[in-house]
């Protein structure tokens, strides 16, 4: 026999609820997200040495990527010297197929949640 929620636990199943609800309304959250996540990945499989490069490198990508295409939302073709970055992260990191598959997703999600927060900033 199940125990029926006591107010407590159901008004804090509510608020987690709500909390996340309110989440899914702040812009670019899915991007975030995403970085959060690819993010995390690539830190557990990394020794922190690597990790540190690997941002480093995502950080170059995005200033390149960011300065191609400004203001707009990432195209699906990177500019050379981001397609640059890239090939040093494939052959940096190609013990490692996971991290360098998703890196592309990592700069372009980051991109996106930091060019949306930044335009609902100005707002």
């Amino acid at each position: 026999m199940t125990n029926p929620k006591t107010g407590d636990e159901a008004s804090g199943a509510k608020r987690a609820s709500d909390f996340n609800d309110s989440l899914q309304n702040v812009p670019a959250f899915e991007a975030m997200m995403s970085t959060l996540r690819l993010g995390q990945s690539a830190q557990s499989q990394l020794r922190k040495c690597e990790y540190d490069e690997y941002l480093e490198l995502s950080q170059q990508a995005g200033r390149l990527l960011h300065a191609s295409t400004g203001q707009k939302q990432p195209t699906p073709g990177w500019c050379p010297e981001a397609e640059e970055v890239q090939q040093q992260v494939n052959e940096k990191f190609k013990d490692y197929p996971e991290v360098t598959q998703n890196f592309r997703a990592f700069v372009q999600n980051a991109h996106v949640a930091i060019t949306q927060a930044r335009a609902t900033g100005k707002k």
